[in-house]
């Protein structure tokens, strides 16, 4: 006899070292070569001091990231919220394929020992 009815699950999810958080207005239009106003909300979890790695991509609705610049490393101060804005980030050129279609603007924490990502956030956008 099958019985059809909520069901309860518990799931264990892995603690996270940090939380990323990036926003905008809404979804914005920008010309090629133009700058996105965004905020970034950081804040480390941990006890001490957080060495990372920041990585700022466009990626295209493929999957096909463009770094926006190379990795910086950033040391993110411990239990301190922080949040950043509006700073209006470069674009860089967007394909002539990719224009009037949304893109994310992607910012990724990553540790630079294991070169695992910490966290990222996105916000989306399109190039006109």
């Amino acid at each position: 006899v099958l019985v059809a009815g909520p069901m309860v699950q518990n799931f264990v999810l892995p603690s996270k070292t940090m939380i990323t958080k990036v926003t905008s207005v809404a979804t914005l239009t920008v010309s090629q070569g133009g700058y996105l106003p965004i905020n970034l909300f950081v804040h480390n979890l941990q006890p001490t001091s957080l060495p990372t790695l920041i990585e700022v991509v466009i990626q295209y609705p493929s999957g096909l990231e463009q770094a926006v610049f190379p990795r910086l490393p950033v040391e993110v101060f411990p239990q301190f919220p922080l949040l950043l804005g509006p700073i209006f980030m470069p674009v860089p050129a967007i394909p002539a394929s990719q224009l009037d279609r949304p893109i994310r603007y992607l910012v990724r924490f990553i540790d630079p020992t294991t070169m695992s990502i910490l966290d990222e956030s996105f916000t989306d956008f399109v190039v006109h």
